[in-house]
């Protein structure tokens, strides 16, 4: 090899050099220093649990009239058990018109490992026409998984 040809590769490889020390320093700087980058990349070289709980409305809450003429407010929701044991589930329902309080469901509800339970709730609001002014329907589950969901209900 002759000696321009041997600069040249010294060249080549102090170039490639440069370029691969500039693009690691870039990437240190840039995942120290942007947040979701580093989140991402945690995420993706990390073993995560594979256990959780899914919470869900079945349909949409409704307003019934019972036999005795009171009114009751009704909503059906699922708890999905993925918690790799049979988990038990305490749960809370409240019917909320503009943020104020009108009733409450609470139960507890029990679902082996793979094991979907469905449960309708009913409540009873205070103060006789008040199940036909919900606007909003909170289900949180409180023990066994810490999950929250909300029906709002839009008027036209």
């Amino acid at each position: 090899m002759n000696v321009p040809d041997m600069q040249a590769t010294r060249s080549t490889r102090s170039r490639i050099g440069v370029a691969a020390i500039l693009l690691v320093a870039a990437v240190s700087l840039c995942s120290s220093l942007w947040a979701p980058l580093r989140h991402q990349l945690a995420l993706s070289f990390t073993r995560r649990s594979e256990s959780y709980t899914e919470l869900y409305f079945t349909g949409r809450p409704t307003t019934t009239e019972t036999d005795g003429g009171r009114l009751r407010a009704n909503v059906g929701f699922a708890v999905s058990n993925h918690q790799g044991e049979t988990t038990s589930y305490d749960y809370v329902v409240t019917f909320l018109d503009d943020g104020r309080f009108l009733g409450r469901s609470v139960g507890t509800v029990t679902a082996a490992e793979d094991e979907t339970r469905k449960i309708q709730a009913a409540v009873f609001p205070s103060g006789g026409g008040a199940a036909h002014r919900w606007d909003a329907v909170d289900v949180e589950v409180t023990s066994g998984a810490d999950l929250h969901i909300t029906y709002r209900r839009t008027t036209q």
